[in-house]
């Protein structure tokens, strides 16, 4: 969580800068939003606009690295792979059946 108090507050723009690879401002809000690797960039909202930290950044790079040595990400089934799997054990039970089963 980030520290308001002891924490350098930076825009996103200037984050962009300031990341290493110089990450569009959409990545940023993409890390933000949806994580990366199950890991949120931590961030703040000061008169409409958001901010982050340059401390959150790093324990943001840092968590990623972690989880991403630990292989913890590995485990984790994106949504479409995952609608692949129950098709397929749909299509499996189906020839089992005999029937199909989307017109119950």
């Amino acid at each position: 969580m980030i520290d308001l108090l002891s924490e350098y507050l930076i825009s996103f723009q200037d984050a962009t800068d300031s990341a290493p690879g110089k990450p569009h401002i959409s990545t940023l809000h993409r890390w933000r939003r949806r994580g990366l690797r199950g890991v949120h960039l931590e961030t703040c909202l000061i008169g409409g606009k958001r901010f982050t930290t340059r401390e959150a950044l790093d324990r943001f790079f840092q968590t990623v690295t972690a989880v991403s040595e630990d292989g913890e990400s590995d485990n984790k089934v994106t949504s479409a792979r995952r609608q692949k799997q129950i098709d397929s054990a749909e299509r499996e039970l189906e020839r089992r059946l005999g029937r199909s089963l989307r017109h119950q």
